[in-house]
Formats: structure tokens, C-alpha cells, sequence
């Protein structure tokens, strides 16, 4: 809704339109904090916590993938030492 009040207000000047767009691009960095922190399964207590929070605060309303693949695909690419037999980061949870 916030990114909604943003773009409305951008119409009325150029200035605005700057300032529009430096707030909505916080805003989606924060969404993606949401997801980023989800994915590596230290946003909320339990793993269905933070896949729920992802999902429904993130992912859907970016459209974004579902968060088991994102995870995966992150995790792998984040972390160096993914491909290691044990990697907590990759059991599934």
C-alpha cells in the first residue's frame, strides 16, 4: 500500500517522482530483506514461519518464485562451501 501512496504522489512533479522512486526502491529492498532473512531461516523461530512470512510478504507480492527454490538456489551460490556433505545450510527444514 505504501509503494501504491508513493507512485500516486510521483505524478504531481518531477521532484516527486525522484523522491517517489528512491522511497519505493527502500521499500522493495526491505521486501527483499524479508525473503533474504527467511531463506537462511533466522527470520522467525520455525521453518514454517519464515517460509510463511516469505511467501506472503515477499515472494507473492513481488512475484516472485517460491521460497523452497530460492533457498536452494541462494544458498548454494551464497555459500562457498554449499556442495559440502553437512552444509547446515542446505538440510531441508
Amino acid at each position: 500500500m505504501q509503494i501504491t501512496g508513493w507512485w500516486l504522489l510521483a505524478a504531481h512533479s518531477t521532484l516527486l517522482a525522484a523522491l517517489s522512486a528512491a522511497a519505493v526502491a527502500v521499500h522493495f529492498r526491505h521486501l527483499q530483506e524479508i525473503s533474504h532473512f527467511a531463506v537462511h531461516g533466522v527470520l522467525a523461530r520455525t521453518a514454517r514461519a519464515n517460509q510463511l512470512l516469505a511467501e506472503t510478504f515477499a515472494h507473492h507480492p513481488l512475484g516472485l518464485g517460491p521460497v523452497p527454490a530460492r533457498r536452494r538456489r541462494h544458498v548454494r551460490d551464497h555459500d562457498l562451501n554449499a556442495t559440502l556433505a553437512g552444509d547446515p545450510n542446505l538440510a531441508e527444514r
